[in-house]
């Protein structure tokens, strides 16, 4: 007998993904997002940056902690400027595929509804709808991204974690504020 574990958010016990969708609820009607915490090569991650992947990375069991979040963060815009630094691109029709493939499914009900509704959630919380999510610069830009730092990381060797690491050591990586749980 296999028993399903939930979380419990106010009391009330949720599935991972309904407590997910709760708390990007929460963030998409919450001030203060964009409060910066870190830069990275002069570029902001943001408090509602960690709080949408601390939110996104929930399961049954796991999350991250905020400072986890800020990590991935810092490593993901570690390995996007040295994309760009070295010359690898992304085409506007290459970030279109992107999104066909990505919102298709949704748009066309593929996915269960627990699943669709979180991700609306999601988008939501960063500004967007589903439907408009195409057209959103911030989510084509976590497309782009996806992609630049992909080729980057396979044009040098494959080992992401090596190559962060040895990034990191020349980045300037400046810490402004502790990122809030």
């Amino acid at each position: 007998m296999s028993a399903a574990l939930v979380v419990t958010l106010k009391g009330t016990a949720q599935s991972p993904a309904d407590s997910a969708t709760a708390e990007f609820e929460r963030l998409a009607t919450e001030s203060g997002g964009d409060r910066v915490v870190a830069t990275v090569n002069g570029i902001a991650i943001t408090q509602r940056e960690i709080d949408t992947t601390v939110i996104a990375s929930t399961t049954a069991d796991s999350r991250l902690s905020a400072d986890q979040a800020l990590a991935e963060a810092i490593d993901h815009r570690v390995l996007v400027s040295a994309a760009l630094e070295s010359g690898v691109t992304v085409t506007e029709a290459e970030v279109d595929s992107m999104v066909d493939a990505a919102l298709g499914p949704l748009l066309e009900g593929k996915v269960p509804t627990e699943t669709e509704e979180m991700i609306r959630a999601w988008f939501r919380a960063a500004g967007t709808t589903l439907e408009g999510a195409g057209e959103s610069e911030r989510y084509r830009t976590v497309l782009r991204d996806m992609l630049l730092t992909g080729r980057y990381v396979n044009a040098n060797g494959g080992d992401r974690d090596a190559l962060v690491s040895e990034l990191r050591e020349t980045a300037d990586i400046e810490f402004i504020a502790d990122p809030i749980e």
